[in-house]
């Protein structure tokens, strides 16, 4: 695949994140908004969790760390849309999370958040709740 075709993939995966993450987040932007850094550490490793799922099954990179380049390439990508400025402090984050294996819990609420999306009574907000361990 040449590095036109990631960018257009790229650019779909990273749609299908942020409207994973707008599901999610809808009825609790403003605690998030108003959160602590410990909260939004929680909100970014949840992120990454969607990040991977969508990367591993939309992007098909068959591991995380087989294929540690291209994801992170991902991941930047999708920071700098949605980041913009602050991408490169979100993105360190991240790789810090993957790299000691952080966060897991978090993480995996992010990808389940996904997964389990055709389960019946599936609310992506339910899972972001449990990771950030607030009060619905």
């Amino acid at each position: 695949m040449n590095q036109n075709n990631y960018s257009l993939d790229f650019h779909k995966a990273s749609e299908m994140v942020y409207l994973q993450m707008n599901a999610a987040e809808s009825l609790y932007i403003d605690e998030i908004i108003k959160s602590n850094p410990e909260i939004h550490h929680r909100y970014y490793a949840f992120e990454l969790g969607v990040a991977t799922f969508f990367g591993i099954n939309y992007l098909n990179i068959s591991s995380v760390f087989a294929e540690y380049d291209k994801f992170i390439d991902y991941l930047k990508y999708y920071a700098n849309i949605k980041y913009q400025s602050d991408a490169h402090q979100v993105v360190k984050f991240w790789e810090h999370a993957l790299k000691n294996h952080l966060m897991k819990n978090e993480r995996l609420n992010g990808y389940d958040s996904v997964n389990n999306r055709n389960n019946p009574g599936h609310f992506p907000g339910a899972y972001l709740v449990d990771a950030l361990g607030i009060d619905p």
